[in-house]
């Protein structure tokens, strides 16, 4: 009698366990489930608390529910930047920078790692690192606003130039991007030279994206460039 009841306590036992880790997953897509997952059971609930923390500016919750965040899933870069970004509005920086960092490191695609890593870069004279992260972001498409904010701020040097090329070189689909963002922000003189030097280097654009690049540069007064960028690429297939 006691084994069955134990048998049976046991099965009711990861009934519970179930359910709790189904609606922990639930919540990734219903946030306002997040109440009903106990601490104990909480995995996306957990960062989910601390995303509600950071929104309603609870810092010092936020701190808190960081930390247990970080007890519970330590690997997800997503998880690293929540932690960073409660420990910096609480004020402890020392705990805040190495988890950024450490972020960055782990998920390129985690966008505020890479935003906070491009800026330090850039703001150091890191072109190569720089242009590594505001490639990074352009590709996740996330924070576009500030990624075309750095490549501009990335393109008006030389060396910065030269490292973005550099990517565009290595990084496959890189290419399929890169002139819209250039074109959008950067000032038309630094998108010349960065294509120039891109299509020397061997980088292919698409040659209707060139045309358009062109046709910008041009209303911009950059009509020789214009010329350059193309005219030997896609003449012979107009």
């Amino acid at each position: 009698m006691i084994a069955k009841l134990l048998w049976i306590a046991a099965l009711l036992a990861t009934g519970v366990v179930a359910v709790f880790a189904q609606v922990d997953r639930q919540v990734r897509y219903q946030p306002e489930l997040t109440p009903l997952v106990p601490r104990a059971f909480s995995g996306f609930a957990a960062a989910q608390r601390v995303r509600t923390d950071i929104g309603t500016e609870n810092w010092d919750a936020a701190a808190n529910s960081a930390r247990d965040l970080l007890l519970r899933r330590p690997i997800p870069a997503e998880n690293l930047t929540l932690f960073a970004l409660a420990m910096a509005r609480s004020g402890q920086d020392e705990a805040a920078i190495p988890a950024l960092e450490a972020s960055a490191r782990r998920g390129w695609r985690e966008p505020v790692a890479q935003l906070a890593a491009a800026r330090a870069a850039l703001a150091s004279n890191d072109a190569t690192a720089a242009a590594r992260r505001v490639s990074a972001l352009l590709a996740v498409g996330e924070l576009r606003d500030d990624a075309l904010d750095l490549l501009a701020g990335l393109l008006r040097s030389s060396e910065g130039r030269e490292a973005f090329v550099s990517v565009l070189a290595d990084r496959t689909g890189a290419q399929d991007y890169a002139l819209t963002a250039m074109s959008a922000r950067a000032a038309p003189r630094d998108t010349a030279r960065t294509v120039t030097l891109a299509l020397a280097e061997g980088v292919t654009f698409s040659c209707a994206q060139l045309r358009r690049v062109g046709q910008a540069l041009k209303r911009e007064g950059y009509g020789a460039d214009r010329g350059r960028l193309w005219q030997d690429r896609c003449a012979r297939r107009r």
